[in-house]
């Protein structure tokens, strides 16, 4: 966390400060951390410093004891993270309210002569990001709480900020989809797709983590039954049954050793069919399965698939 540790602070020898409180207009005596003193002239943008909060500031915001000899600020959409904000300058950040002798690690943003600016909110997001970095690098499941919904997917809580999850990455029917209600808040488990600081992009995926819940049923060659639920011009998607239904990519090179210019002239949306998993991606999740595979002479598949499907039978794996 970026809030400075109990055992930190307590090795310093606490002071008795007398502060003004913005609110009540009485000067009041608070038993806070005198954090250590630092040279301003030697401050720079996107130091971390320690930060004790002195009181709310008249212009909003806070005033805060960073060791140096004038207050430094705190500006109000400054103070915490907040991944739900998506209004303001600042999205994903805001104010939350701040006791007097709280003290956090704050990022300094600006310094002006003996004047300094401080974010506790960009302090707690370089953390964030660098948590974010050891999940991604540990292929880490996060449980994370949905926050909102939109037309191209949701945005759930990763790290305390947000992060996209499209719905090709979580699969709901139209009917979930539109039940916003029962969606938001709920949690999640989600791995991620995609973290870039730099262009603060964070994408997250739920369909990661059923692929590898179902590992030891979609290694290749593994005989899988599907339903036939879209068809493009380069092929067939296909909801895997008793697989979480998670849909894998039958491919219109992967339907028969014949060649096919048209998968629409061989399935239809709504058909069942058998398959064989030819390749697992977990890096991002995705299936790809084959039909060939199953056919002893070229054009099984389009001549007599039914045929072809009840000679495989109940067998689990073909040679790949």
């Amino acid at each position: 966390t970026t809030r400075a540790s109990t055992a930190h602070a307590a090795q310093h020898v606490p002071v008795w400060a007398a502060v003004r409180s913005a609110r009540a207009g009485v000067l009041t005596a608070v038993e806070a951390f005198k954090p250590p003193p630092i040279d301003v002239s030697k401050l720079q943008k996107g130091q971390i410093v320690v930060a004790t909060v002195i009181a709310p500031a008249e212009v909003g915001g806070y005033t805060m004891d960073i060791g140096g000899p004038e207050p430094a600020y705190l500006h109000g959409l400054e103070v915490c993270l907040l991944p739900n904000v998506t209004k303001g300058r600042l999205k994903g950040q805001g104010f939350t309210e701040l006791e007097t002798g709280d003290t956090f690690e704050a990022l300094v943003t600006g310094v002006k002569g003996e004047s300094v600016n401080v974010s506790i909110a960009q302090a707690q997001r370089s953390v964030a990001w660098k948590r974010v970095a050891a999940i991604a690098q540990e292929d880490a499941t996060y449980r994370s709480t949905v926050l909102r919904v939109g037309p191209a997917g949701a945005t759930v809580e990763l790290e305390s900020m947000p992060a996209f999850l499209p719905w090709s990455h979580w699969r709901l029917t139209p009917e979930e989809r539109a039940d916003k209600s029962k969606l938001i808040g709920s949690a999640l488990d989600v791995k991620v797709l995609e973290a870039n600081a730099a262009n603060d992009r964070l994408v997250v995926s739920n369909r990661r983590v059923k692929v590898e819940n179902r590992l030891g049923q979609l290694a290749p060659g593994q005989v899988v039954d599907g339903i036939v639920v879209s068809l493009k011009p380069f092929g067939a998607v296909i909801r895997l049954m008793d697989l979480d239904d998670l849909d894998g990519l039958l491919h219109i090179s992967q339907v028969s050793r014949t060649f096919v210019t048209d998968i629409a002239t061989v399935f239809s949306v709504g058909e069942h069919i058998r398959c064989v998993v030819i390749k697992v991606d977990v890096s991002d999740g995705s299936i790809q399965l084959s039909t060939k595979m199953l056919e002893d002479k070229a054009g099984d598949m389009l001549n007599d698939r039914e045929a072809l499907f009840q000679k495989v039978g109940d067998a689990a794996t073909v040679e790949t």
